[in-house]
């Protein structure tokens, strides 16, 4: 059920959700050009396995000695690799409302912050298998309306679950989406989700995501007025949540010492949402995105440059670089912290110099080895929502 058509048809108008694969499971080769154009080799930056005694170490899941003997450490668990697929972003430039008697200017209210459903999330190590894993979202979820945009509080505290409900390395596997607060529970199969880039249109919902080895980010929409979107949304209540999600660091494998930068090419992507003559108009936009981890400190400082919008038209245009302050929650491997645009291009879609936002995000692998986030950005008239993704 995937949208390959509607993917190949608009890669050319530069708007593709591409966040970096690195390698991933089921034993074949790293997926690429997932949110860069680059292969980056995720589970041998960070991760340190440590031997005794005289024999060898080795970095990612590799061997370990004790006492001069050899011995296999079991690799990490990570998401697979190989989608021939495409992200195709602009799909959720589609579907704008009018706003009726447009005497007044439109609700415009900042998006809440991101939570992550209930369900524990599966360890990154051991050699669990894909089957049967249950994926809570980090999310946050706005609903566009005649009326304006505004934070969706029902989808955001009803949590989100992405579940693997059977895995095929080389062909189409089954999931199951639940978005308690929508009403929706659908289970669909795709042949490329968690393998790299994808999109899949579930009828009841569309989804587009990436994935490294350990962490999965993207961007969903509902359309509550239209039970079957597979023509495009109605001009009712849209659902657009932005989510990361994957194999979450444990406390214990946060570093508590020294700096990593975690950073990509187009490794930042999102939509926004804006009044336009009476019409709240939509485009995708993506950049790239690099971020300091002080891990002594637990600051978290960065920036989203070159950034670029695209209409439903496929017009690009330029729009903001934004800075980033977080700081990573004392005992957990989570973030959060702000957002503000640092740039003013001009343009449609661009939003004003005040315009400020959150950051919410996480470190995934073992050892803090890839970082995932959701963010936001809104000034008077216009919401971005959309995820970044880095890793050393």
């Amino acid at each position: 059920m995937n949208t390959n058509g509607t993917a190949a048809r608009i890669a050319a108008a530069a708007s593709i959700f591409v966040l970096t694969a690195c390698g991933g499971g089921g034993g074949s080769s790293p997926a690429t050009g997932v949110i860069s154009g680059a292969s980056n080799t995720s589970g041998s930056g960070v991760t340190t396995t440590t031997s005794s005694g005289s024999g060898t170490s080795s970095s990612g899941g590799g061997t370990t000695s004790s006492g001069g003997g050899t011995t296999s450490s079991s690799p990490p668990t990570t998401f697979g690799s190989g989608s021939t697929d495409q992200n195709d972003l602009q799909i959720f430039t589609t579907g704008s409302v009018s706003i009726p008697n447009h005497g007044t200017a439109p609700t415009v209210i900042s998006p809440d912050a991101a939570t992550t459903g209930s369900n524990s999330t599966p360890s990154p190590s051991g050699t669990q298998p894909l089957q049967g894993s249950a994926f809570p979202l980090k999310q946050s979820v706005i609903s566009i309306t005649s009326s304006g945009i505004v934070p969706d509080a029902a989808a955001n505290s009803g949590g989100a679950t992405l579940s693997v409900v059977s895995w095929n390395a080389s062909g189409s596997s089954q999931f199951r989406l639940s978005i308690p607060g929508l009403g929706v529970d659908s289970t669909f199969n795709s042949a490329s989700l968690l393998k790299g880039p994808s999109t899949v249109n579930g009828g009841t919902f569309r989804l587009t995501a990436s994935n490294m080895s350990y962490s999965a980010l993207g961007v969903w929409e509902v359309d509550t007025q239209n039970a079957q979107i597979t023509s495009g949304v109605t001009e009712g209540n849209i659902h657009l949540g932005a989510f990361a999600t994957g194999y979450e660091t444990p406390a214990s494998g946060m570093p508590t010492s020294g700096a990593a930068f975690y950073s990509g090419n187009k490794n930042v992507v999102g939509v926004i949402i804006t009044d336009v003559a009476g019409k709240i108009d939509r485009a995708s936009v993506y950049g790239d995105a690099t971020l300091a981890a002080n891990f002594g400190t637990g600051a978290i400082t960065g920036a989203f440059s070159n950034m670029v919008s695209t209409n439903s038209a496929a017009v690009r245009a330029p729009w903001n670089d934004v800075s980033v302050s977080a700081s990573i929650i004392a005992g957990t491997s989570r973030f959060s912290g702000s957002t503000a645009a640092s740039t003013t291009p001009g343009g449609a879609f661009a939003v004003s110099g005040s315009a400020t936002g959150r950051i919410d995000g996480g470190f995934y692998g073992p050892t803090a080895n890839e970082l995932g986030a959701v963010w936001s950005l809104k000034d008077s008239g216009t919401v971005a929502i959309g995820v970044v993704h880095g890793n050393p």
